[in-house]
């Protein structure tokens, strides 16, 4: 797959902080003016990459799944979407560090850009897994298949702890480009893991932000739910 090109807007900037852009553009008008400063600075400094892995589903169980290669998904939540799937399509996806390094570098000195280069930041990461997701989706229609909806480690019926390595051990991306803390954190931050079930059966239950359990909470929900 070709690494999709990353182009973003001030709405995407704005909602990438947990704003409404149309909400700001009423109230605070001069925060859209830093997000055009944040889109001006910030686009020659994202970098996007893609890791994949294609695994044949082998069986499923109530509480685990089994994939090609003696990879094992324990999760009774993940097997239930993944029901109707024959193959996984594993991504380990970054927009690289140097956004988030400007945002870092920027924080002490003018506060507000630097916000706005994070939201920039959390936008494109949104946009690389959006476009992903809208390519494998294409890609598998053409077959007469379906996908589901893109699914992270990270909740707690699948903690970064168990699904991480998974993860990237399947996939083995280069260290050089995205790693994982000792806390199973990516490295860089602005980075994505996620599964895709694809079949005949499958179908698309509910949507990403449904998984975290910070939902009830998270002023991001704003961002793009795939």
């Amino acid at each position: 797959m070709k690494i999709p090109e990353i182009f973003l807007t001030i709405e995407a900037v704005i909602e990438g902080q947990g704003a409404d852009p149309v909400v700001v553009a009423n109230r605070k008008p001069s925060l859209l003016k830093i997000a055009q400063s944040a889109l001006e600075i910030g686009q020659s400094l994202i970098h996007p990459d893609s890791f994949k892995r294609s695994l044949e589903i082998i069986s499923f169980d109530v509480k685990s799944v089994i994939l090609a290669g003696g990879i094992i998904i324990n999760s009774t939540h993940i097997s239930g979407l993944l029901r109707g799937a024959e193959v996984v399509e594993a991504y380990i996806c970054t927009i690289g560090d140097q956004l988030e390094k400007a945002s870092a570098e920027l924080f002490h000195t003018d506060p507000s850009l630097a916000l706005a280069l994070d939201g920039m930041a959390n936008a494109a990461i949104d946009q690389l897994i959006e476009k992903i997701c809208c390519e494998v989706e294409a890609e598998a229609q053409a077959e007469g298949l379906n996908i589901s909806m893109p699914i992270s480690p990270g909740s707690s019926e699948w903690p970064l702890e168990i699904g991480q390595p998974v993860l990237f051990g399947a996939i083995k991306p280069d260290p050089a480009i995205i790693r994982l803390s000792d806390s199973y954190l990516m490295i860089p931050k602005k980075s994505s893991s996620f599964i895709l079930g694809i079949g005949k059966e499958i179908a698309k239950h509910g949507k990403t932000c449904d998984q975290c359990n910070a939902r009830e909470t998270c002023r991001y929900q704003i961002r793009k739910n795939f």
